[in-house]
């Protein structure tokens, strides 16, 4: 065994062979091993007061296990194409050669992982090992991360990479596609667009600043997408998700049920719906409901126009213009404060309209009111038979004046009577 000690000095260079001892004092030195001797090679470094040191040049043939001992500064470990890579808690840098490489970094307090082209399996800790933080860099092909527990930073993710996080707070930046496998923590996920999948239990949060995105969630967790974009773009989304909206622009999402949307100032089209909770904002809001589950839609200040499915809907309207109908099954629609013309659609339906307490100007029409079928209900909004202050015919149509203010138009119904109100 050679045993060598560096006292002193800057990039100071050793190629050795065999098992060597390395000591460096106050010194940056770089390593450079080409082993032949082995299949696993271990690389014990032992400074004897910080430094840095830098191993270059392990081979792919082998496997190499690199330990160091707490009082370095950092430990840079590169290989060439396809190295199998194990390093311990202080080895804090990481590159992968162009190949498919193997990395181990278990049990690293802080680590920095640089992938290389080719097809690289990344792991850091194991099965309830405590984690600590890391960096990671992806490069070209198809590479698969595996981390259990610690903080990681994750860059680079691209189609046909594979992500599983479970536990920590992380962070993955995806320039394409990725697949995601999440178990706990607490996880964000930027992309710029792309098609990727989300699988398994953890609360996930993605921020979108591209124009097209594909996601399927997959499994009991939770998922916040963020639309950030500013110029807008088109959404697939599979169902149970907390969208939030905030860029400009248009915006077109596709869902698939149970999720809750969150408006912006943009304007969105909303398709596909089935038991899903929107809140209106600023912007243009087209919904068109495609399922049978119970939908609850609160139009915003912007314009809105609403299509109800099957099931039973709420439709609220807001300060904005509102075109809304129910579709079939009983559902409730309630008047905002500007003027909305509402359709029940078939089944029984219920019309609310809210007492604003003072001077109202909101004007309402509601086009297929039915005799014993619909009704108005005065009760939930605040009113009281009392506050009609007339209700005549004009046109062949009903025009009701409460005592606020607020006008409601029964279109083409002229056969109204007390039975009418709840």
């Amino acid at each position: 065994m050679a045993t060598a000690t560096v006292t002193g000095g800057n990039n100071v260079s050793l190629s050795l062979s065999g098992a060597d001892l390395v000591t460096a004092k106050n010194a940056l030195a770089a390593l450079s091993s080409q082993f032949a001797s082995s299949k696993v090679q271990n690389i014990p470094l032992f400074p004897s007061s910080p430094a840095v040191l830098d191993v270059y040049n392990v081979d792919s043939r082998y496997t190499h296990n690199v330990t160091a001992t707490p009082d370095l500064d950092a430990i840079v470990v590169t290989g060439n194409e396809g190295t199998k890579i194990t390093g311990n808690s202080t080895v804090q840098l990481i590159a992968g050669g162009r190949g498919a490489d193997t990395i181990n970094a278990a049990g690293a307090a802080n680590v920095t992982i640089a992938g290389g082209g080719g097809g690289d399996i990344i792991q850091l800790n194991s099965a309830g090992q405590a984690g600590g933080n890391a960096l990671i860099s992806m490069a070209s092909g198809n590479d698969t991360v595996r981390m259990w527990g610690g903080n990681a930073t994750i860059t680079g993710a691209r189609v046909g990479d594979e992500i599983e996080l479970n536990g920590g707070t992380n962070t993955v930046v995806v320039d394409k596609s990725a697949s995601f496998d999440i178990n706990g923590g607490n996880n964000t996920i930027v992309t710029g667009g792309g098609k990727f999948t989300v699988t398994g239990s953890g609360h996930d949060d993605i921020t979108v600043t591209g124009r097209s995105v594909e996601i399927d969630k997959h499994g009991p967790g939770t998922l916040d997408l963020t639309l950030n974009s500013t110029v807008g773009g088109s959404y697939d989304l599979e169902g149970n998700m907390t969208i939030h909206q905030m860029g400009a622009g248009r915006h077109s999402l596709e869902l698939n049920g149970n999720d809750t949307v969150y408006l912006g100032a943009g304007n969105v089209d909303i398709t596909n719906v089935r038991g899903t909770t929107v809140y209106g904002g600023s912007g243009k809001l087209n919904f068109e409901g495609g399922g049978s589950g119970n939908d609850s839609i609160m139009a915003g200040s912007g314009s809105a126009t609403i299509l109800g499915g099957g099931g039973y809907d709420t439709i609220i309207g807001g300060s904005g213009a509102m075109k809304a109908d129910g579709g079939s099954g009983r559902d409730l629609l309630i008047g905002g404060s500007f003027k909305d013309t509402l359709t029940g659609g078939s089944g029984g339906d219920s019309f609310r309209f809210i007492n604003s307490g003072g001077p109202s100007t909101a004007t309402h029409v509601i086009t297929d009111f039915q005799h014993g079928l619909d009704k108005i209900d005065l009760s939930g909004g605040g009113y009281t038979l009392a506050d009609i202050s007339s209700a005549t015919i004009k046109a062949g149509s009903t025009v009701i004046k409460m005592s606020d203010g607020t006008q409601i138009t029964l279109k083409n119904f002229t056969s109204l009577t007390a039975s009418d109100f709840a």
